[in-house]
């Protein structure tokens, strides 16, 4: 009787390891490692782990089996590897506003949050005529820039945002041009003010994610297009109105 109470109990422990390894199987079969890229975009994603988009990403995925492997990087870089297969996933693209290169192989999420960008200068008379000005772009945004001001690629200098915002203050360029919000609190944090500014181009921009155009593309697309409808984006975007909300022009205060 022993001997037989002892075979159950193993018979049970060897099927509960079964069931075990059966679950773990079954998970790594419908779950999916997505490479992510992110360009740092302040407050929308301040790093690989905060900010706004990282929030909605998290959200997916605890509703997916889905895990986001992010990184940060610059956005040429990030554009590169999606190309090239190295990422399944990149973000903030300027929804519908790239150029036609990047729509050959890749395709876009639209997140329907809409974003401004300005103009800043020092001397608001440089606002009349900026085709001749020396720009200040965060680098891999020159692209999309130059097609949405009608500015050569040969007016602007790139570099990261605050160190561009210091060469402005110091009168070593004309003018910077970026999203607003990123800008504002950038600003904020170097204890810059006083910068003129003007929303350039005038229609507000919608940001988005970006896939490869592709099989699996066509899958995550659809998978993150559907979670988008169940995600509250207003709760996780708090107070991103802030910067939204300011006048198309003015002066900047902190």
């Amino acid at each position: 009787a022993i001997k037989s109470v002892f075979i159950r109990r193993i018979i049970m422990k060897n099927t509960m390891l079964c069931i075990a390894l059966l679950i773990t199987i079954m998970y790594g079969l419908y779950s999916e490692v997505v490479k992510v890229g992110l360009e740092a975009f302040p407050p929308m994603i301040r790093d690989k782990q905060t900010g706004y988009m990282i929030e909605i990403l998290k959200k997916i995925e605890s509703n997916t089996n889905n895990k986001f492997q992010i990184d940060t990087m610059p956005y040429n870089r990030a554009k590169n590897e999606l190309k090239s297969g190295a990422l399944d996933l990149i973000s903030l693209t300027p929804y519908g506003l790239e150029t036609k290169e990047f729509y050959v192989y890749a395709q876009e999420i639209d997140l329907e949050i809409g974003v401004k960008t300005d103009l800043y200068v020092k001397d608001p008379n440089k606002l009349k005529d900026i085709t001749k000005l020396k720009i200040g772009i965060p680098r891999g945004n020159e692209d999309f820039a130059s097609e949405l001001l009608g500015i050569s690629k040969d007016h602007f200098y790139l570099g990261e945002i605050d160190n561009l915002l210091r060469m402005l203050d110091a009168g070593r360029l004309d003018a910077f041009w970026f999203e607003r919000s990123a800008t504002m609190r950038s600003l904020r944090g170097l204890i810059i003010s006083g910068f003129h500014y003007k929303q350039y181009p005038q229609d507000t921009i919608n940001i988005g994610f970006a896939v490869q155009k592709n099989e699996k593309g066509n899958k995550l697309k659809k998978m993150i297009e559907e979670q988008l409808k169940i995600v509250d984006k207003t709760k996780i975007l708090g107070d991103y109105n802030r910067y939204f909300d300011l006048p198309s022009e003015g002066i900047v205060k902190h």
